[in-house]
């Protein structure tokens, strides 16, 4: 039983590790902490995500930059699945973003190209 319980602390404890590098990933992305953000990635960690392809520092810096052009960002996570193998994990996780933009004053009327002035 001891083994047993050790083991299930142990995953629990890894779950648990990998969940906090998604919540500081984040939360550097939506507070624009790109050292909070890349301390979600270990020292050797290559990112792909769309466009965006690099180093974790490349991927940061590419991020943050993106990230700028938005007046605010909020990101909130729904399902983490996660899945331990020895040293090696493995796992989803679904969220969704918003991106708020400046916003446009749409009562300033700009005359048609064609319109007589």
């Amino acid at each position: 039983m001891t083994d047993d319980l050790n083991t299930a602390i142990a995953t629990l404890m890894a779950e648990r590790e990998i969940k906090d590098a998604l919540f500081r990933y984040q939360q550097g992305q939506d507070r624009r902490l790109p050292d909070v953000q890349r301390s979600a990635f270990h020292a050797d960690a290559w990112v792909e995500a769309g466009a965006i392809k690099g180093d974790a520092d490349s991927f940061v810096r590419q991020a943050q930059a993106l990230l700028n052009q938005f007046a605010r960002t909020h990101h909130q996570m729904g399902q983490i699945r996660i899945e331990l193998n020895g040293d090696d994990a493995t796992g989803e996780v679904y969220f969704t973003a918003y991106h708020r933009i400046e916003a446009v004053d749409w009562t300033r009327r700009v005359p048609a190209a064609d319109a007589e002035t």
